[in-house]
């Protein structure tokens, strides 16, 4: 059998980071990549769809939302779909919605639920309601393709589902499917590997990096193989430190931050998070606002925060008899974090000398 495994689609999200129009948007695309996935999967003649958790943001999920759900779920019933509950989403699974899945999808909410299919067995375990115990005394097939499905954290303290691969070593687990963490992510596990799909699609600032699902043949018997990261997502979510120390003005400014969108990996599709570093003169005068707004055209959202120095000689400042000097001394003497300091004595100067300025 062939299998894909997602999880933290989050459907319904709000989406605080982006504008009101965008947000809508974004909610529209993220559904829509979710209901695409399902139709390639049974065009492929892939045999299941797992979702380890967090379908749905919140319990507040549109009907329109669940409905999109229900016809795609309806469409193509040749895919078994599992779909664990999660942390975010367990109260969007109310009795109506339940019962108008179609026979081919397998709701896994409270307890440990089972179900075995052409010789592979889908274990899917909530994690609240689950012990440990209950956990390690999981009956396993051994001749099956085992998979385990769980949402939480791996380690012994963690804060949500305190997942502890050692209880799993010595289990025949082929392929433990999980979710809660928003990022690609294996490791050894049983006699196989235990997997984070990660998000489908980024939806914050933080979600950087490839994001997409699992795919797995079952037929394959070395594990290592048997499963590949596949990236999906519409946009993609990049993090650019940029040292600006060579810059002279706001112009260069842009310029150089719009080198960066080259077409091929940061493309007009995608939202980037500019942190402008390095010394820059004190007469290398912009606003944040000024960099994003000219670079908003060319992605499909962005944010710029500065985290540059002004190369200021604050003595020679400080020895002079004018507003300046006054300022700077007095900045000094009740700021102590120099991060805020440094931040302050160039908002500050800046607008001594009549330029425009960002807010602190």
């Amino acid at each position: 059998m062939k299998i894909i495994h997602c999880a933290d689609i989050h459907l319904d999200s709000k989406l605080a980071a982006l504008s009101h129009n965008k947000a809508i948007l974004r909610r529209q695309e993220i559904l829509n990549t979710f209901c695409n996935l399902i139709f390639e999967a049974d065009k492929n003649g892939d045999g299941a769809v797992i979702v380890a958790g967090d379908l749905f943001e919140s319990k507040f999920a549109s009907p329109s939302t669940k409905s999109a759900l229900i016809n795609t779920f309806t469409a193509h019933q040749n895919v078994k779909i599992f779909i664990l509950t999660g942390n975010h989403d367990e109260s969007a699974f109310d009795d109506g919605f339940i019962k108008r899945l179609p026979p081919n999808v397998k709701l896994f909410s409270e307890g440990i639920n089972r179900f075995d299919i052409d010789g592979v067995s889908f274990v899917g375990a909530d994690l609240t309601t689950v012990s440990r115990e209950q956990l390690k005394d999981i009956k396993w097939t051994p001749e099956n393709y085992n998979i385990l499905i769980c949402h939480g954290d791996i380690g012994k303290n963690s804060f949500y589902g305190a997942i502890d691969l050692d209880m799993f070593f010595d289990k025949p687990i082929d392929y433990f499917a999980l979710g809660h963490i928003h990022s690609y992510k294996k490791e050894g596990a049983g006699r196989g590997y235990a997997v984070y799909s990660g998000c489908l699609e980024p939806r914050g600032y933080d979600e950087t990096g490839p994001k997409g699902f699992v795919w797995i043949d079952t037929s394959i018997l070395d594990r290592s193989k048997s499963i590949r990261f596949v990236p999906y997502a519409t946009r993609q979510v990049y993090s650019i430190r940029l040292d600006i120390s060579d810059c002279a003005s706001a112009a260069d400014v842009i310029k150089k931050a719009a080198s960066f969108i080259d077409g091929q990996s940061v493309t007009s599709l995608d939202l980037a998070e500019f942190y402008l570093t390095g010394e820059i003169n004190e007469d290398c005068v912009f606003t944040t606002d000024q960099i994003s707004q000219s670079l908003k055209p060319l992605l499909f959202d962005v944010k710029v925060k500065d985290l540059t120095k002004v190369k200021i000689d604050i003595e020679k400042i400080k020895n002079e008899i004018s507003l300046k000097s006054q300022f700077v001394k007095t900045a000094e003497a009740k700021i102590k974090d120099a991060e805020l300091l440094n931040r302050v004595l160039r908002y500050g100067l800046n607008a001594l000398n009549g330029e425009e300025i960002d807010s602190l």
